[in-house]
């Protein structure tokens, strides 16, 4: 085998367009990760209200559906639709003077009807009794 020669070859190369074009990449996948950042937070938020709100949403539901069955456990047991909605309405006020609750005074109310008592009577009586008795 034989040897022709050595040759030096001094390569130099430019490397700023590369490192310019490397830099703006790196700054685009920044943003997107900024972006992703803010779309995952308000991601988070919008799930904060959706539960804040349904369970608003769902606790009117509810307690309106409470009140149709109680107007419709005072019609059955009054006969009568416009003396249960009367009584509703005086049941409401009397629990927003007292410390009872519509629940209670509902079924205090439908026992007492039961009996043949006059609800509106008796219950400031009892109430008064019960509180005096602890």
């Amino acid at each position: 085998m034989a040897t022709v020669g050595n040759a030096n070859i001094d390569i130099t190369a430019d490397s700023s367009q590369a490192e310019s074009k490397m830099s703006g990449f790196i700054g685009s996948i920044k943003k997107i990760g900024s972006i992703a950042t803010g779309v995952v937070g308000g991601l988070a938020i919008f799930d904060t209200l959706k539960s804040t709100f349904g369970g608003l949403y769902n606790s009117t539901i509810n307690a309106n559906a409470s009140m149709e069955q109680y107007q419709n456990t005072l019609s059955v047991v009054m006969r009568s639709s416009e003396k249960a909605a009367d009584m509703m309405n005086w049941v409401k006020d009397f629990a927003a003077s007292t410390p009872f609750e519509i629940p209670g005074l509902v079924e205090a109310t439908t026992a007492m009807t039961s009996y043949g008592l006059n609800a509106k009577e008796w219950l400031p009586l009892v109430g008064d009794m019960a509180s005096v008795m602890g």
